[in-house]
């Protein structure tokens, strides 16, 4: 936890453009084949200390280091300025909040422990609204998931042990009212599950082995077909530490 508000601390002082902790070491600088400077920061022996920039071949900024001890903090722009994403690396590993941006706006949140995903990560629509939340231990979905309409309307939930469906899940309409819900065990439908109508009638049931139904039928296999995709359907929240030398593809990764 200390590590975290540590970070959190030195990205507010990041934002802010006041990094106010000495300078050591001797200042060196990395040169594009042109000879437009592509990074300077400050090094002791091949260590480095301090503040560090990269830039891209245009001379905008693409990354901001700062080192203090075993601690990075890192931030990373687009090729047009924008603030992409922030968060801290201690022993060159990923730790603690993580914040993701696209313009003016948050578009999800992670947090990590030892490099890994540990803690709730968050997905944002446009609107700041939550559009996912999940948990995870240790690099692996841990816990309740919850997705959600645009509106803030609850869409799904469900829960995982061990990075595998396991427990009790629900689906809704946008008005709140339950479309399915049913059990998984180890990643697969198990037992009875039941589908409901938007107003609230019990349209049928299926009973389910192993995540296959018994006497299913193709109007059935398509429905649940479709009930899956929406558990499927959730991107993968991209990691912005795969574009450091280019940010700019981040964005478009990272979709709207």
């Amino acid at each position: 936890m200390r590590g975290i508000v540590l970070c959190w601390m030195l990205g507010m002082i990041l934002l802010d453009g006041a990094f106010a902790f000495g300078q050591q070491g001797v200042l060196k600088k990395g040169y594009y084949p042109d000879g437009k400077v592509r990074y300077e920061g400050y090094f002791e022996g091949d260590e480095p200390v301090g503040k560090m920039t990269r830039y891209y071949p245009d001379g905008r900024i693409q990354a901001e280091l700062f080192h203090q001890g075993d601690k990075t903090e890192a931030v990373l722009y687009s090729k047009h300025g924008e603030y992409v994403s922030a968060g801290c690396y201690q022993n060159r590993l990923k730790e603690g909040e993580w914040h993701y941006k696209k313009g003016e706006r948050v578009i999800a949140t992670e947090t990590y422990k030892e490099n890994k995903l540990d803690g709730v990560s968050r997905k944002y629509f446009t609107s700041g609204k939550i559009a996912e939340e999940r948990n995870w231990k240790q690099g692996f979905p841990e816990g309740i998931w919850k997705a959600y309409y645009p509106d803030g309307g609850l869409r799904i939930e469900a829960g995982y042990v061990d990075g595998k469906l396991e427990g009790k899940m629900q689906g809704y309409y946008p008005d709140g009212s339950v479309m399915a819900k049913g059990m998984y065990r180890n990643n697969l439908k198990e037992g009875v599950w039941y589908y409901y109508g938007r107003a609230g009638e019990l349209k049928k049931t299926k009973t389910f082995r192993g995540g296959i139904a018994e006497d299913q039928q193709e109007e059935d296999i398509e429905e649940s077909r479709k009930l899956d995709k929406w558990i499927d359907e959730g991107k993968k929240i991209v990691d912005p530490v795969h574009f450091i030398d280019d940010p700019e593809m981040y964005l478009k990764a990272a979709g709207d």
